[in-house]
């Protein structure tokens, strides 16, 4: 809704709660065969399932993810997971990652840094996704060649680090 300024049906909404829920009532409904209800592959399963499900139900051309919080809090991992899974599933010619990063401002040294944003990116690698473009939030403007050493850390082509100047 956000981005598109329409009013969405309540599949674009998914919230850990209702994917535990969900997952819950399948077991309590014997859909497991009482077997150990575990992350993956039943709540990373559930979410796929959300996310494909919006996407037919709306009959969109493009569904757009937006997974929230801090890229290693716990929380969010079952939701990367998901997404990692789906890539594979759908391949990459039908997926695209996109993440979204901070460059904090040090007033003291008068620079922007980039060292948490290799850092998000190294932990994304280490689960298995891999950003196809990158999207650069500052609040100062981001000289060329800081975009330019994102690109050559983080493995993500030139062209496909994007600056968001505020």
């Amino acid at each position: 809704e956000r981005f598109i300024c329409e009013n969405l049906s309540e599949d674009s909404s998914v919230t850990t709660g209702k994917i535990y829920m969900e997952v819950l009532e399948k077991e309590r409904a014997g859909k497991f065969l009482g077997g150990t209800i575990q992350i993956i592959p039943h709540i990373t399963g559930a979410i796929k399932d959300r996310i494909l499900k919006a996407g037919k139900n709306s009959q969109a051309d493009i569904v757009l993810i937006e997974i929230g919080g801090t890229t290693g809090d716990i929380e969010g991992l079952p939701y990367l997971e998901s997404i990692r899974q789906l890539r594979y599933e759908l391949g990459k010619e039908n997926t695209l990652f996109v993440h979204l990063t901070l460059l904090p401002y040090l007033k003291g040294s008068k620079e922007l840094k980039t060292k948490p944003t290799q850092a998000s990116v190294r932990d994304l690698r280490s689960i298995g996704i891999q950003p196809d473009i990158i999207v650069a939030r500052a609040d100062h403007k981001i000289p060329r060649e800081m975009l330019q050493k994102i690109s050559l850390f983080c493995d993500v082509e030139k062209r496909a680090v994007i600056p968001a100047v505020t």
